[in-house]
């Protein structure tokens, strides 16, 4: 069974995958990258094996996913992908494997693929509290709260509680039940004795505030969360948080000495544009020749979300950016993608179109105040 540390940082890594990848998406310079590859990932050996054991290939594929995520460049999760190959029917193969090949698909977006494997995988092994764990975030990640709040059960029956719970209240803030959702946080809280649990305990507790519009409490949860562990994606959403207050010196501070892949300068190129900074310029022109280059190599998709908000915040392409977000809404339905899209609708003061996502949301079972204050 998957013991508890091992899905916390599952968890609290996984969460990159919201904010920047997919999205869980994150690219350094193109100059650079291949430099940067840790050993195991670039190791000549691996490059030539034919991946026939499943313990070495597993290995392989988990470092070009993690180069993925610290990259931020899909190739190299199309490497994960290639390492597992040898395996093509998932009913028989290594249920590590078949996870791992969710899990890639996961970062790149095809999310009903991921789906696919991991009912597989649950159905082989209902114990399997880390297959339970990603087809909970994957149903999340497409707007489909039911179909998480069922594996989150089976994820707690699965004999992981805590996380079943923690779970469960994300989706019931979600779904505008903040109160319910907060407090389910802090009883999970007060019985946790895990730095990196208690860490991501406090970011649902920040994101459930921010869903409900409490601006103040989201930012202290955040920081208690980054005084216990200081995750790229705790990071990135108190960044966020900053930014939409108008405090981008903070948000600045927040950012400073991350990797300088996609999400970081995105955020870095709109707080010197907000600060009127001699670099506003270099890094807006960075981050847009980036996602230039990825949609050049075709995987642009997984960065719309990001892309829309280039297009908003710093090319200021009202139009564009609503037509990126509509693209990315149509297959990744989170607080942020719903968020650009509004904002978007909003700038344009497309009145229809808001009444459009307003009336999906509800369809969907979401509710984020952020949203009714541009409707």
């Amino acid at each position: 069974m998957t013991t508890t540390r091992t899905i916390a940082l599952a968890l609290l890594w996984g969460g990159l995958n919201a904010l920047a990848v997919a999205a869980p998406t994150l690219p350094a310079d193109d100059d650079t990258v291949v430099a940067r590859l840790p050993a195991r990932v670039a190791s000549p050996s691996d490059r030539r094996t034919d991946f026939a054991d499943p313990g070495r290939a597993l290995r392989i594929a988990r470092g070009y996913l993690e180069a993925a995520r610290a990259q931020g460049d899909a190739r190299f999760a199309g490497l994960a992908m290639g390492a597992l190959q040898a395996w093509r029917q998932p009913q028989r193969d290594p249920l590590g494997v078949v996870v791992m090949q969710a899990t890639v698909a996961q970062h790149m977006h095809d999310f009903e693929r991921a789906a696919d494997l991991l009912q597989v995988a649950v159905a082989r092994d209902p114990g399997d509290a880390q297959a339970w764990l990603t087809l909970a975030t994957v149903r999340r990640v497409q707007g489909r709260l039911d179909a998480s709040d069922t594996a989150c059960a089976r994820l707690a029956a699965a004999g992981q509680p805590a996380y079943g719970t923690a779970c469960l209240a994300d989706n019931r803030a979600l779904r505008g039940d903040t109160g319910a959702a907060r407090a389910a946080f802090q009883r999970l809280l007060a019985g946790s004795h895990d730095a990196a649990l208690s860490a991501w305990l406090r970011v649902g507790l920040a994101q459930a505030c921010e869903l409900a519009g409490e601006t103040s409490a989201a930012e202290a949860h955040y920081r208690h969360a980054l005084a216990l562990a200081p995750t790229p994606f705790a990071r990135l959403a108190l960044a966020d948080l900053l930014l939409d207050a108008r405090r981008p010196v903070e948000a600045e501070s927040v950012l400073r000495g991350m990797p300088a892949n996609d999400a970081v300068l995105l955020r870095r190129a709109i707080a010197a544009r907000a600060l009127g900074g001699d670099d506003a310029a270099e890094l807006a022109r960075q981050i847009g020749e980036r996602f230039d280059a990825a949609a050049a190599r075709g995987d642009g998709g997984s960065h719309l979300r990001e892309q829309a908000r280039h297009a908003l915040e710093l090319r200021g392409d009202a139009d564009a950016a609503r037509r990126l977000a509509r693209r990315n809404f149509e297959r990744q339905r989170e607080p942020a993608d719903w968020l650009i899209l509004a904002r978007a609708n909003a700038a344009l003061g497309d009145h229809d179109g808001q009444r459009r996502l307003v009336a999906t949301m509800t369809d969907m079972g979401v509710r984020d105040v952020r949203v009714d204050a541009l409707y």
